[in-house]
This record gives C-alpha cells, structure tokens and sequence, in this order.
C-alpha cells in the first residue's frame, strides 16, 4: 500500500479507468512495503550540535538498529540548568536515496528528559512582582513530528514539533526577589504543558 495521489484515464477499449501514480508517491514507500536494497540507509549518527527545545542547547548519539528505528540519549545545558535524556524515533515514511540523491523520512519521535525547569523572569519597569517561582527539577515527556534528511556524505539533519509535558516534577516553591528568602507564592505557576521544537545536525558513525 502506497499514500499517493493519482490521475486516471479511460482507455477507448477498456471501459474501466487506468490510474498512474504520481513520480513523487512511486518512490515513497511506508515501512511494511519498503526494498532497503534500492536505497540509501540511515545510520548512526554522532552528532556535532543540536537543540532539544529551546532554551536547552547540547549534544547527542544515537543507534540506528533497523533503518526504520532509532533509539538515542542527549545532554545538555536549559537556561535554568542541565538536561538529560532519551528518546526513540521512527520513520513510517521514507523517500529519495537512490544512488547519491537526499534520503529523505517523515519521523514520529517520543523523548523522555531530566531537567531543571523554571519561569522566564522577564525585566519589569512597572508593578514588578515581589516573589517569583524557584527553579525545580521535572521530568518531561514529549510527542513530536518532522522530518529527516541524510546527504550522501552521511551528514545529516533532523527537526521535529510537537507538545510536551511535565510527567513529574518537585513542588513548586516561591521566594522573595529583594533577599532570595521563602516567601508564600503570588499568582498562577509556569504552565506544565509546553510546546517542544528541536532541530539537529549530524553526522553518521
């Protein structure tokens, strides 16, 4: 089975409809109708920089056991503090690669991470808050998609959109912005749910 558009016509000695599929559906293939033997396949990758969501920056290594599969780890540094974690990525649709082409994948990705996590204390000229919320520790999984694109050369380049969520995390807790002691908190906390992008480059083993 192919996800493809067509264009039919009708033949004068045959009444039913001949469809074509268009050049672009004829060399994408889904994972359980693909011939890896025709194509380039990606690999593992060690990778030379990357971003998780922003603010976080650091870098990666993954395995790519099955050319359809990838498991990975990464660490790096969030503007609150160090990130860490894993994640495992597919690639149900995959195109191009024939001889020197781009090989190219739509990915689904889930990543679980470590990470210190707070609020964004913007600088304020007017009714300034007297507490703010204290930097914490919390566990974030996240569901994204995107696409992968890997050259020849066996560089290669990934970014992917998606949501994420605080899964566990320490208690929030306030304290004041004049001398940094405890205080009672003020207003709503920073949001569990947050939106996730990442973008990466790298280059295979």
């Amino acid at each position: 089975m192919r996800w493809h558009r067509t264009s039919c016509r009708r033949k004068h000695s045959d009444s039913r409809p001949r469809c074509k599929a268009s050049p672009w559906a004829q060399r994408a293939t889904v994972w359980w109708k693909d011939d890896a033997s025709t194509r380039a396949r990606f690999s593992s990758g060690l990778a030379r920089a990357s971003a998780y969501r922003p603010p976080c920056r650091g870098g990666y290594a993954e395995l790519t056991p099955w050319d359809r599969f990838t498991v990975g780890v990464g660490a790096g540094l969030a503007f609150w503090g160090p990130a860490g974690g894993g994640y495992i990525r597919v690639r149900p649709i995959v195109w191009g690669g024939e001889g020197r082409r781009l090989l190219n994948a739509f990915v689904l990705q889930a990543a679980y991470t470590v990470m210190r996590d707070g609020e964004f204390d913007l600088p304020c000229i007017d009714s300034c808050r007297e507490v703010h919320y204290l930097d914490r520790t919390a566990q974030v999984g996240a569901l994204s998609a995107g696409f992968e694109h890997q050259l020849a050369s066996g560089w290669h380049i990934r970014y992917d959109f998606g949501f994420g969520r605080a899964l566990f995390a320490t208690a929030w807790r306030c304290a004041r912005y004049v001398d940094r002691m405890p205080a009672p908190c003020e207003g709503s906390p920073p949001n569990d749910d947050l939106p996730v992008a990442s973008f990466a480059i790298g280059h295979t083993l």
